[in-house]
């Protein structure tokens, strides 16, 4: 992608304390976006939504946000569950599905409402280029198929991916998912070869407390194992 654009838009976001507070931003400072709401999903292998372990965040309301996980959660969002089959882009009405009751998301609260507040359009574009790690979304969700249309698909995979580049490379994956100092460096110690015994002696702290940061971690992650913590901290640009 074009480094300036990057660098642009990173200029235009300025500083935000959270993905939440920076999409806003996103979707304030680009046309395409006015009266729209925007979400960032992203996850690392094929199947981590199926166990919750996505970053998912949008600029809808809490009101309905909060309504998210009770009506299915990544389970029931298909969004996610195109993610990874996903060309460039994916348009979903969210009438047609929520109204067929052949379908998995007929009658979905969260669906519901969302049409309810006169969104009922959500274009999701592929914001990772082919060869980079991970499956992710930038999604549009629109008062009508019109909005947001003036451009290719890969007009907003620029965007999209320029925005993934900054969660990863500013701190806002690692903020989000809340991996405290000790933390991370411990994972750091580990990724280059330590073990908990070599880090507890290098802190002057027990082995029990490594251990202990390294389970928090993991939990954090959604890691069954250290190495996928570490993994998964490379991905995510904590690393």
């Amino acid at each position: 992608m074009d480094v300036n654009y990057y660098r642009d838009l990173r200029g235009l976001i300025g500083k935000r304390n959270s993905i939440r507070g920076a999409l806003f931003s996103l979707k304030n400072i680009v046309p395409e976006f006015e009266n729209c709401h925007l979400g960032y999903e992203y996850f690392i292998q094929p199947s981590s939504y199926k166990r919750g372990d996505i970053i998912a965040v949008t600029t809808l309301p809490s009101t309905l946000t909060d309504k998210y996980k009770p009506s299915g959660g990544e389970n029931a969002d298909p969004v996610v569950e195109n993610i990874v089959g996903m060309d460039d882009m994916l348009t979903i009405e969210l009438p047609k599905i929520t109204g067929n009751k052949r379908s998995k998301y007929y009658k979905n609260p969260f669906f519901l409402d969302m049409q309810s507040l006169g969104y009922p359009i959500i274009t999701a574009y592929n914001l990772l280029p082919k060869g980079e790690f991970g499956f992710g979304a930038l999604s549009v969700m629109k008062p009508d198929l019109l909005t947001g249309r003036q451009h290719p698909p890969s007009h907003y995979t620029v965007i999209g991916y320029a925005f993934h580049l900054m969660m990863k490379t500013h701190g806002y994956i690692e903020r989000y998912l809340e991996i405290t100092p000790k933390e991370k460096e411990v994972l750091k110690r580990m990724a280059a070869g330590r073990t908990a015994h070599d880090v507890a002696a290098k802190f002057e702290v027990t082995q029990r407390t490594i251990e202990m940061r390294l389970a928090s971690a993991r939990k954090k992650l959604k890691a069954r194992t250290t190495t996928e913590a570490v993994f998964k901290c490379v991905c995510y640009g904590i690393l």
